[in-house]
């Protein structure tokens, strides 16, 4: 006894228990998160080294080098990136497994803890985490006050407003950039210092040993402290730190004590004003919306989390804060730069709305091919009782409602109601025939069942391999592998346990003259003699089906990639590369300029600037605009007449439109080949005319001692070093900080240096001559200026290097005018790069990116493809019993790719995530079509009939239910196939290659598998012929031996 016949005799528990099932499903869809995308986890590890004391040579040589070997040899870490600073040390590791990211972090932890002891550069660890590779950015709000007081305003971000934000739940990180908090800014007098005989390096080294870290009351109080009085003593009543720090003492040459403002100028850090950087407070970025300065902040979501929930959460908090401030009267204001997830949870609507309204459809194509009231009720039920509880499963394991796993269910609404639509057309044909309704229903089951449950098996063999995928691509494939397989399982259910017994209790009652029989239509008919023909020329119809397949695996060999197709973005974000020689201050005028030329546009709404305030670092520009393709044009041609800039227009996921990583193993190769490269990009007869970004060397002031005076002054080389160093603190490094009574601090730098003057042509000549006479104190304790030890020389050096997998990089971000020269120039990069390593060894391109990840992706698939084509062999061998019949099913598979290709060719679209599972489904449709032709065709031949006689008959009984499941399917992806909305640059090129590859496979389907079946049948018979032949031959010799 079947299930079929099991459920036909109880059918109350089956019902009962979908019933259950679909009402968990039901409180499940009030209940699962509406992400974005896919859970990703933490696939990644970051982590941050600092070493305060350091060159970039030797933080590459001692540290980054032996951290990458220590760290490569961990088992779930795969590549290894490092971004190198001569103080700062980021090292990003992306993980083989993201559930064991924490377990990796611990044994990262302990490997930088192994390393400390024997690194020859002190370093400390400043964050260390695991995090995941794709993060969406939930909103970027700009802090703005009103007064221009950055200080102030960052003490309300980190005391109001961060705490605030943080108690939202499913928020991860907030970024922070432009934050300036008050310092103490120690100016020297040259002339005082002289006349007290001390250096730049003495009075430094006197502040670091006796200032460190100390409270204002602790700072000495007498203006003329006396050797014992060199310990802290009680601050004065006025509680000024300026006027505390000045009376720290300071040893003279000559022993006296001296306070520290008898010898330098002491600056508190004033206010920005709103014009200029204000490089007197703290700041590591310069941020201005619309021309004021302001404080920028970018608030993540968890990829985990509710979407539309937590960003209604975060509204109101916004909201609330805005009206607290407004009533403290701080003037402070908070405005909106860009809110990405807007078009996330818009995407997700529509996503949403392309299911529903494919379900709608697919029913609609139900009730036209089968025109019998409870006929189209018991289809159109099965997709609720298979989608509901398909639901309840995915909350069970944690799968989320996201843009993949919503269009798995929106491609299987024409695979839910497939099995069912294939049983009712065969319980109405056994109905037809005259049978009772219990007759008829137990028949049609009993006929259907192998087909029936193989086609489920079959997608069930192509989709669980897929869900098992590793890596970023391979999460994507989870969630949509592990939705489908379930929806099928559920399907294939609810087709053999709960149709039956209400096709029993509720049959169509049909007329008398419905259950004559009637001859195939005029169709059908036409469609019997083409396949006459076709199988009567079947050699010349399996060359043609030869050549299809030739020319779609080359057509899909040769096509152009991508990983995951993104949404134009309306709010634009441009990357600036400006002359590195430019100061800060410099930077941000020229910014602020281009900026406000940029707001004039018409349809731009606000402009956001960020300048690094580092050398060489980043400066972007934050443009909201109307989404309107004249607009992006409008501004694409300010930035062009800019003179001073090079600007890329990022894409939606933040990066260029096309990144080149040139790689090598030494330095020297790697700015050779970049200098080439650069040179062959910059060509103004380059076809597209690209705009080109890469990392541009900043001058620097480089002391070349002389060792003859070094040795006839008694001067070592390493005491040289320590006096430079004490020359050369960065204006970002204090020498120390001093707690304040409510509770703040203030740094406190040392300018070494004589403040340029806003018109001196040189700064770095006006620093070098500053540096010429600066005196250095020798062993005999007399002083000579730096000068007359060596000489000063200005090279170009790189701010940074970065590092992957032991290779040097040069990133080249490239912008081409046109975007269908991207292709052309990849290859023209290529090709330049293959005859540089002719005779520059080792120069490589790595990929990076989506290009990375595609080929990650494709690299895994491969592996997950072997898999899925052995579990499709031992369904397809299980069912037929016949190695020909196998192999029949696996070369029309081909005919998939036939018309996904097509569809590409036609559009343009490359070949993505979503074009490779809609690719991926379409194996299961094809085979689902050849296991329905082929088993009737076996069936009818076991009975009796010729093969081919038995192929033409299955093909005309089958060719319904089959015509009738390849519209329902076609239906379902329309919605997803429409442009323009929200969403639609990752649904689309599924739907068109869905919609695409059914329409010709089922074609060529129709057609040709009844030819390959019947030669792989004819073939079958003469080898067994054969082998009989043979095997009568071998008897009689072994009754003679």
């Amino acid at each position: 006894m079947t299930l079929s016949d099991w459920a036909l005799r109880r059918p109350i528990l089956p019902l009962v228990a979908i019933a259950l099932l679909t009402i968990l499903g039901l409180r499940a869809a009030g209940q699962m998160p509406l992400t974005h995308l896919p859970d990703l986890g933490q696939n990644r590890i970051v982590l941050r080294l600092v070493a305060e004391d350091a060159t970039l040579a030797a933080m590459d040589r001692d540290l980054a080098q032996p951290l990458e070997r220590a760290l490569a040899a961990l088992p779930q870490v795969g590549a290894i990136s490092s971004e190198i600073t001569a103080t700062d040390l980021r090292v990003t590791l992306n993980l083989r497994d993201a559930g064991l990211a924490q377990d990796t972090l611990a044994a990262v932890s302990d490997r930088i803890n192994a390393l400390a002891p024997t690194s020859a550069i002190a370093f400390r660890i400043a964050d260390i985490r695991a995090r995941a590779s794709r993060e969406l950015a939930l909103l970027d709000l700009a802090v703005i006050p009103g007064d221009g007081d950055l200080v102030r305003a960052s003490r309300t971000v980190e005391t109001t407003i961060l705490p605030a934000l943080r108690e939202i739940e499913g928020l991860t990180d907030i970024t922070l950039r432009g934050l300036r908090r008050d310092r103490l800014t120690i100016r020297p007098d040259a002339a005082a210092l002289a006349a007290a005989d001390l250096t730049l390096a003495d009075l430094s080294r006197q502040i670091t040993d006796r200032l460190g870290r100390i409270a204002p009351a602790d700072l000495p109080s007498g203006a003329e402290p006396g050797p014992a009085l060199l310990g802290l003593s009680p601050l004065a009543d006025d509680g000024d730190p300026v006027t505390a720090l000045g009376r720290l003492p300071q040893v003279t040459g000559a022993g006296h004590v001296l306070p520290l403002a008898t010898l330098a100028r002491i600056e508190t850090g004033p206010a920005s004003t709103g014009t200029g950087t204000g490089m007197d407070a703290e700041q590591d970025w310069i941020v201005r919306h619309d021309g004021a300065s302001a404080i920028f902040l970018r608030i993540d979501v968890d990829q985990s989390a509710d979407l539309a929930g937590v960003l209604e959460a975060l509204d109101t908090r916004i909201a609330r804060l805005d009206a607290r401030l407004a009533a403290e009267g701080n003037g402070l204001q908070l405005a909106l730069v860009n809110r990405p997830a807007d078009r996330a949870v818009a995407a997700l609507g529509s996503t949403r709305r392309a299911l529903l309204e494919g379900a709608l459809l697919v029913i609609a194509v139900i009730a036209l091919a089968l025109r019998a009231r409870r006929a189209i009720l018991l289809a159109a039920l099965a997709l609720p009782l298979s989608v509901l509880p398909t639901l309840f499963v995915m909350q069970a394991l944690g799968i989320s409602l996201n843009i993949v796993s919503l269009l798995a269910l929106t491609l299987a609404s024409g695979i839910l109601v497939d099995d069912a639509i294939v049983e009712i057309e065969n319980i109405h044909k056994h109905l037809a025939q005259g049978r009772n309704p219990r007759q008829a229903v137990a028949k049609a089951m009993r006929d259907i069942a192998g087909p029936v449950v193989a086609t489920s098996a079959a997608i069930l063999a192509i989709f669980a391999p897929l869900a098992g995928m590793p890596g970023e691509a391979g999460r994507y494939f989870w969630a949509f592998g592990a939705t489908l397989c379930i929806a099928t399982v559920i399907s294939l259910a609810v087709s053999r346990l709960v149709i039956p017994p209400l096709a029993a209790r509720f049959p169509d009652r049909l007329a008398p003259a419905d259950i004559v029989p009637k001859p195939p239509g005029r169709a059908l008919r036409a469609y019997d003699r083409l396949l006459g023909h076709v199988l009567a020329h079947r050699w010349l119809c399996l060359a043609a089906a030869s050549a299809i397949a030739v020319l779609s695996v080359g057509a899909a060999l040769t096509h152009p990639g991508s990983f995951i197709p993104l949404d134009p973005p309306r709010h634009l974000q441009v990357d600036l590369s400006l002359p590195p020689h430019l100061s800060p201050d410099a930077r941000d005028r020229l910014t602020n300029r281009l900026a406000g030329d940029i707001a004039a546009v018409q349809g731009v709404s606000a402009v956001t600037t960020l300048i690094s305030t580092d050398a060489g670092g980043l400066t972007r520009l934050s443009i909201a605009t109307d989404g309107a393709p004249d607009t992006a044009r409008a501004i694409r041609a300010r930035l062009d007449a800019e003179p001073d800039a090079r600007a890329i227009v990022l894409t939606a996921a933040g990066r260029a439109p096309l990144a080149i990583d040139l790689a090598a193993r030494d330095l020297a190769t790697l700015e050779t080949g970049a200098a080439v490269l650069s040179g062959l990009l910059a060509d103004p007869a380059l076809a597209g005319a690209p705009r080109v970004i890469t990392s541009a060397p900043a001058p620097e002031l480089r002391f070349t001692p002389d060792p003859a005076v070094l040795r006839q002054l008694g001067l070592a080389q390493d005491d040289l070093a320590l006096a430079l160093r004490s020359l050369t603190v960065a204006p970002a490094q204090p020498l120390g900080r001093i707690d304040l009574q409510d509770g703040r601090d203030l740094a406190v730098h040392l300018d070494p240096m004589s403040p340029a003057s806003a018109t001196d042509p040189d700064p770095i000549g006006a620093s070098g001559r500053d540096l010429a006479f600066t005196a250095l104190r020798l062993p005999s304790g007399q002083t000579v200026p730096l000068a007359a030890l060596g000489r000063f020389d200005l090279h170009l050096t790189e701010a940074s290097l970065s590092r992957r997998d032991g290779h040097y990089l040069r990133r080249l971000s490239i912008d081409p005018a046109d975007p269908a020269d991207t292709r052309d120039i990849t290859r023209l990069v290529r090709l330049a790069v293959a005859d540089l390593a002719r005779d520059l060894p080792g120069l490589a391109i790595l990929p990076d990116g989506d290009t990375r990840l595609r080929a990650d992706m494709m690299a895994d698939l491969r592996g997950a493809m072997g898999n899925m084509l052995l579990l499709l062999v031992a369904v397809l061998f299980l069912l037929f019993r016949a190695a020909g019949q196998v192999v029949v099913i696996l070369i029309s598979l081909l005919f998939s790719l036939c018309g996904g290709m097509l569809v590409l060719i036609a559009t343009g679209l490359p070949i993505s995530l979503p074009v490779m599972i809609g690719m991926l489904l379409l194996f299961g449709i094809v085979a689902k079509n050849g296991i329905l032709l082929i088993d009737r065709a076996q069936r009818l031949h076991e009975q009796g009939a010729a093969m081919d006689m038995a192929l033409r008959a299955a093909a005309l009984d089958r060719a319904r239910p089959i015509l009738m499941t390849s519209a329902a399917m076609i239906a379902g992806m329309v919605p997803a196939a429409l442009p323009g909305l929200d969403g639609a640059a990752f649904r689309q090129p599924l739907a068109l290659t869905v919609i695409a590859g059914v329409a010709v496979s089922t074609f060529l389907s129709l057609l040709l598998v009844p030819a390959l079946s019947l030669s792989a049948h004819r073939l079958g018979t003469r080898l067994g012929a054969i082998a009989a032949t043979l095997g009568k031959g071998r008897a009689p010799a072994a009754a003679t031996d």
